[in-house]
């Protein structure tokens, strides 16, 4: 192997250039470097090869840098270290290599030794020796520059070369984004268009079975309620209201399947229990049930309207919110008997309390009544009670000459309202306007001049009105704050939605603030429901003297 291949003569750049040849791995220290290919050569041809110091070669190296020869003079070089390392190795053969300390010891006492001035061999002129090296000089730094300027653009391909593909790498992988980007907004536009419902079907909510359950149309029965009165579906004699939170505070009516013009009639109610109201704040009386009669126009409040007449556990009589003294009180356990004689004129309105009378409560002329017939009322404010309408048995014997309603022949009766038949026969009236523009009273005007629909208006207002004590507004005899009554209110609003969502009947929504209702309101949008939305702005000026007078009375 010549010399030229001693890996320890080698700079690290022709080590690096001869290990990367081979395939095997270039990075390291010269040192690192030189064993590495030394082992590399030795295993193809099975040689070992004689250990060059690294520092020798460090300073062949750097003088070879820094003094570049010319051609001629390389091959003179070469020539004589040949010679050199043939001496050498035939001085290897008879002595022993050196420590590596003695070999750096003398390395280091030749490199402190300097020559004064250089001999020349004999017949050489030193001028000319002079000049040629000069030129040897320039020929020299010539070359030196060239391969510096030529490194200098192969560094420079290199570089852009590097960043011509960093750059084909970048865009390559933005392009490669952009279509990954592309196919998932593709994949997610095909699933919007797979799962999206339609419209019509996002809309309408499922429909809720129809609570209206079938009873005998021959008997007398409770039929036409409030919502918040709940009678029972096995006998439709027994009713319970709601009386939790603030249903506490309202009172809940029914009326009777048939009602009378002729004849003496009577009927039983009995007190079966006083519920338990103990969440509600200075209630004088919380426990009061009413028993009477009325004609089918009026309202379920009992007493507080013409033509529609009570008498209460208190013990009072009333009629169109006119209170008298008339019998005992009565409370849970007691049965009161409702007695009516259309044959006397006037009629005779009385009353009993376990079997005992009262004596006369009204006497009302014929003409009043105009022919309208008179139904069984009660009405309850926490009270669960149980109605006797038939003779069979009695809590009570009736009075001389009287007959139980139930008993009373078919034909001399008469039916009241009937609920809808269908669900598309049903209305229903959304209120739309500002808080104080008139909507209360334009939806209680439509209902008095709509009687024989009978609607049932839902709505905050509606609710206090049923809150009378003694027939005088709730606000009038209420200690407590207002406006926690109000959010009661609301929240039973709430559910006397969910109720009126299963009930077949005519409805006026009166709500100005209906964002707490939404969830229960989707079924005001059932297709089947025949709806109806009236605005009501009062005017400009109207609205303001509406707005500013109902905040005076707030």
């Amino acid at each position: 192997m010549s010399d030229s291949m001693d890996p320890g003569k080698m700079k690290v750049v022709e080590l690096r250039a001869e290990l990367s040849s081979r395939g095997l791995d270039s990075k390291g220290i010269k040192a690192v470097l030189v064993d590495r290919l030394r082992e590399a050569i030795a295993k193809e041809t099975g040689q070992d090869i004689r250990e060059t110091s690294i520092l020798e070669t460090s300073t062949e190296d750097s003088y070879i840098e820094n003094e570049s020869f010319s051609p001629s003079k390389r091959r003179s070089f070469e020539k004589d270290h040949s010679d050199e390392d043939d001496d050498e190795s035939n001085s290897h053969k008879h002595k022993k290599p050196k420590l590596e300390g003695e070999v750096k010891s003398e390395l280091n006492s030749q490199s402190i030794k300097e020559e004064p001035h250089q001999d020349y061999p004999s017949g050489i002129d030193a001028n000319v020796t002079d000049d040629s090296l000069r030129n040897d000089k320039t020929q020299i730094k010539q070359e030196e520059q060239q391969d510096q300027a030529k490194l200098k653009d192969e560094k420079e391909d290199v570089e852009s070369e590097t960043k011509v593909k960093q750059e084909g790498k970048e865009n390559t992988q933005i392009a490669v984004k952009e279509e990954h980007d592309r196919r998932d907004r593709d994949d997610k536009r095909g699933e919007k268009r797979r799962h999206s419902p339609s419209p019509k079907r996002r809309s309408t909510p499922p429909r809720k079975l129809d609570d209206e359950p079938e009873f005998d149309e021959t008997a007398v029965l409770l039929d036409d309620s409030d919502l918040n009165l709940v009678i029972d579906k096995d006998n439709f004699t027994t009713a319970t209201p709601m009386h939790e939170q603030g249903f506490g505070y309202v009172w809940a009516g029914a009326r009777a399947t048939f009602g009378f013009t002729t004849g003496k009639v009577c009927f039983e109610v009995k007190v079966v229990e006083n519920l338990n109201v103990s969440h509600l704040e200075d209630e004088p009386n919380p426990h009061v049930l009413r028993v009477g009669w009325s004609v089918d126009s009026t309202s379920m409040q009992l007493g507080e309207e013409p033509l529609s007449y009570g008498y209460g556990g208190t013990g009072k009589a009333s009629t169109d919110c006119k209170f008298k003294d008339y019998g005992k009180p009565f409370t849970e356990g007691d049965v009161v008997g409702a007695y009516l004689d259309l044959d006397s004129s006037p009629i005779i309105m009385s009353f009993t309390v376990n079997g005992e009378p009262q004596g006369v409560a009204y006497e009302i002329a014929h003409s009043q009544l105009e022919g309208k017939p008179l139904f069984p009322h009660i009405l309850t404010k926490n009270s669960k009670f149980e109605c006797n309408f038939s003779g069979n048995n009695p809590w009570f014997n009736a009075l001389p000459g009287y007959t139980f309603v139930g008993d009373y022949p078919l034909e001399q009766r008469h039916a009241g309202a009937k609920r809808p038949e269908k669900r598309e026969e049903c209305e229903m009236i959304m209120m739309c306007g500002l808080p104080g523009c008139g909507k209360t009273t334009w939806a209680n005007e439509w209902y008095n001049q709509h009687l024989d629909t009978k609607y049932n208006i839902l709505g905050t207002n509606n609710l206090i009105d049923k809150m009378k004590m003694m027939g005088l507004p709730r606000k009038r005899n209420y200690a407590g704050r207002w406006d926690v009554l109000i959010d009661k209110c609301t929240k039973c609003l709430v559910k006397l939605l969910d109720v009126a969502a299963r009930r077949r009947r005519n409805y006026i929504l009166d709500q100005a603030d209906i964002r707490v209702l939404l969830p229960e309101m989707k079924w005001t949008y059932n297709e089947d429901v025949k709806g109806e939305n009236p605005k009501n702005n009062g005017g400009d000026e109207g609205l303001w003297k509406k707005t500013t007078r109902k905040r005076w009375e707030e």
